[in-house]
């Protein structure tokens, strides 16, 4: 989830610092950092350090991540976000810690290795 979170900012604010996108994600800068290795190795996004202050690192999103965002399915359907929208702030943000709990039990790299069978081990 981290990883989504990450790749929707860079998409909706465009080339950015990593102090901002770890800031704007509400990740920590170690996390930020961690998460955009793993995009990077991926070929997602790019990342240039400034040529003002060589501390300051800018990560872009690469043409691949413009394609996997265009052939994505949103997260959620009509209902989902039409009815998430009706709700209290306080419903809401008790939903995203539960979304957030339930993401950080789940290794993101080892999802694509379970078969349908191990996934029936935890229902």
């Amino acid at each position: 989830m981290p990883q989504i979170v990450i790749l929707q900012a860079i998409r909706d604010l465009g080339e950015i610092a990593t102090v901002a996108l770890s800031r704007h994600a509400d990740r920590s800068a170690a996390t930020t950092v961690t998460v955009l290795d793993k995009l990077e190795a991926r070929d997602l996004v790019t990342r240039r350090r400034s040529a003002v202050d060589r501390r300051i690192v800018h990560t872009a999103l690469t043409e691949k991540s413009a394609q996997v965002f265009a052939a994505a399915p949103p997260l959620f359907n009509k209902a989902f976000r039409k009815g998430f929208a009706e709700l209290t702030a306080a419903e809401q943000e008790k939903i995203v810690q539960a979304f957030e709990a339930a993401a950080d039990l789940i290794d993101p790299e080892q999802v694509a290795l379970h078969t349908d069978d191990d996934m029936a081990e935890i229902r």
